[in-house]
């Protein structure tokens, strides 16, 4: 409710409290605690300048998350990535994501975080190479697919009609909530390259 409200410190202290009193062995099996407590103060010291910001704190609770069974090696992973990012360090992120991926080549959390690094970093060629990793006979995943929707949105028009058309041919193996938002999604880059029919036919 403090988070909802915008009272993120207040909320900080709260998560904190709750997270003191539970044991630290059993803390990592409650991600409801321990997740949004490392984001909130996550968010708490990117409100500093970077000179006064210590990262000692969240980087000691993944090293403390790393010791317990419930936590996987590919939520690690993607834990230290983020908080890379969020410290301006994205080449050393890319670079620990790389490494995950080449232990776990089918994983495709660890091969869409890498996609969207790169699309942060405004490196399309990276992307389209990440995307092209996942195997072929991978059933359409919802987040991969918006990656590829990004891509073409940042296509050109003559580029982004075909790359579209393969987006949507995937979209019916979708459960249909995940289907509507990606359809939606490619109707509003249709309608931004210029295609307003189209885009009229994919939201209707």
């Amino acid at each position: 409710a403090l988070v909802a409200a915008g009272k993120q410190d207040e909320a900080l202290r709260e998560f904190e409290t709750v997270a003191a009193a539970i044991p630290r062995d059993r803390l990592a099996s409650i991600p409801q605690v321990w997740n949004p407590l490392l984001q909130l103060r996550i968010a708490s010291l990117l409100k500093r300048p970077a000179a006064d910001r210590d990262w000692s704190a969240s980087d000691g609770r993944i090293d403390t998350l790393q010791q317990s069974a419930d936590i996987s090696d590919t939520q690690l992973a993607l834990l230290r990535a983020d908080v890379l990012v969020r410290k301006g360090e994205a080449a050393a992120a890319g670079a620990l994501l790389e490494t995950a991926v080449k232990a776990n080549p089918q994983n495709l959390q660890l091969l869409a975080a890498l996609a969207t690094l790169a699309l942060r970093e405004n490196d399309l060629d990276r992307a389209r190479a990440t995307l092209a990793r996942v195997p072929r006979d991978q059933a359409p995943d919802f987040g991969l697919l918006m990656i590829e929707a990004q891509l073409a949105a940042r296509s050109s028009p003559e580029e982004s009609a075909p790359q579209l058309t393969a987006i949507e041919q995937r979209v019916d193996a979708l459960p249909p909530e995940q289907a509507a938002r990606l359809l939606s999604v490619l109707a509003s880059v249709h309608l931004a390259a210029g295609r307003p029919a189209e885009a009229d036919r994919l939201w209707t």
